[in-house]
Parts: structure tokens; sequence; C-alpha cells
């Protein structure tokens, strides 16, 4: 090999080399949060969810964060109880948002199914609108719900039609990952409290499966 011919192999890994470091790989979304924000309903809440043990994982990952939850809550309607100030889904979204916050977790959905009977056109449009209130920016990890009823408002099968539509979501929004916590193993009868649909020793799994959502990237 002539002595031009190594001279420009040594130029053009050197051009190669610099200009990986001028030009910065693409990040994970996740690494440029600043502070995240999780927004939930009753099986959130203070007195009969989630909430210590999310607030738990997140001060154990050392992360900003904004909690919001709040019994009942919907993405249009507020709810009641430890967070009732902040409102409905998107009040709460304005209010991280205000706080400075710019990753979401939205652990919500069970009412919107509820009240809404399954029907997947209105729960369409509610999800759509949430999402525009935190806006194409920002991440978002939407937790979906379950319950241990097999008929009734309150059936898997009610609340499933949530989690059709925010699988279809996917497709119009591409900044959400949906964490499908239906398919977490529950069968075990003291996961549940004695309404079939919000959980005692369940508890620990939602809350860390909640926070986890935050960092693992995609859908799962």
């Amino acid at each position: 090999m002539s002595s031009r011919v190594v001279l420009v192999l040594l130029v053009t890994a050197v051009a190669a080399g610099l200009l990986a470091v001028i030009t910065p790989a693409p990040a994970d979304a996740r690494t440029r949060c600043t502070k995240i924000a999780v927004i939930g309903d009753s099986k959130s809440e203070r007195k009969i969810g989630a909430r210590q043990v999310i607030i738990n994982e997140l001060q154990r990952r050392g992360v900003p964060y904004f909690v919001s939850t709040s019994s009942g809550r919907t993405v249009h309607r507020p709810g009641f109880g430890t967070d009732k100030r902040h409102g409905s889904a998107i009040e709460a979204v304005g209010h991280a948002k205000r706080a400075g916050a710019d990753c979401f977790v939205i652990a919500i959905g069970g009412n919107d199914a509820m009240r809404t009977r399954g029907d997947r056109r209105i729960l369409r449009q509610s999800i759509d609108a949430l999402m525009t209130a935190v806006g194409r920016e920002h991440t978002v990890d939407w937790v979906t719900s379950t319950s241990g009823h097999l008929t009734g408002r309150w059936s898997r099968h009610t609340l499933f039609q949530m989690t059709v539509e925010l699988d279809r979501a996917r497709a119009r929004w591409r900044n959400l990952d949906v964490n499908h916590w239906e398919r977490v193993h529950e069968s075990l009868p003291f996961w549940w409290r004695p309404d079939n649909l919000h959980y005692n020793t369940g508890n620990t799994p939602r809350g860390r499966y909640t926070v986890d959502s935050a960092f693992i990237r995609g859908s799962r």
C-alpha cells in the first residue's frame, strides 16, 4: 500500500472521528426529561391507591416530579380526594406543565371507559383531547387499567375498550407509548380489595410499574 493511500485513509478516519464528536447521536426523549408528571385516578390515590409507592420510586430514582392523583378523575371531569384542586386530567396536565414537567405518565382511563360504557368513539376523542393538552413535544406513557369484574359497568371488557383506542392512538401520536397493565399477572386473590377494582398488596407492583413506564423505551 502506497504512502499516499495510507495518508488518505488516516485523514478519512480523523475526519470521521471529528464528525462523530461534533454531531451527537439522537437521544432517547427520556434522557431529556427535567421533571416527570404522573397524572392518576383512584388507583394512584393516597388512601386506596399506589400514590406512596409512586412517590417513593420517583424519589429513589432521584428525578424531579409532579404527582396529581384524584379518585373518579377522567380526561374531562375532576375527581375528589388528594389533588382534587388540580381538576380533570386535562387541567392537571396544565398544572404540571406550569410546574415545569416535560414528560408525562398518564394513569387514568378506567373511569372514562365506565362512564361511556366503552364507547370507543368518545374514548378516542378523549385520548386526543388529553394528548393535545400535553403537546407533541413531550413524551407520554399511558398506563392502562383493568378490574377483577367479569360483568357489569366495571367489567374488564368495558375497561379494555380504552386500551384498544390507546393502541390505535399510537398511529396518530408518535410521542405516545402504551403500557399494558392488564397484561401483568394479577390472578393472585390477595392483590385485590374486596371491590375487585382497587388493590391492597397489588398497589406495590402497580406503583412500580407506573414509574417504570417513564424509563422504559417503547410500549410494553
